[in-house]
């Protein structure tokens, strides 16, 4: 299983929130596609825990 530090998600969360605030824009470091990255995000969210639970699954039925 690979695993990410939660400093990783921390960063992540941390940017999408400021984006979603207005704080990259007021700071004037250009504007960002909250909707896009949010849209990224949950869809790697679930494709990789669709992908971890196939190999799981695979993992079981080939010890039998």
């Amino acid at each position: 299983s690979i695993a990410m530090p939660d400093a990783i998600y921390i960063f992540m969360f941390v940017f999408l929130a400021q984006g979603f605030f207005g704080v990259i824009v007021l700071l004037q470091l250009g504007s960002m596609a909250n909707g896009a990255h949010l849209g990224g995000l949950l869809a790697g969210l679930l494709l990789g825990s669709a992908f971890a639970l196939l190999e799981r699954h695979n993992a079981k039925r080939s010890m039998r």
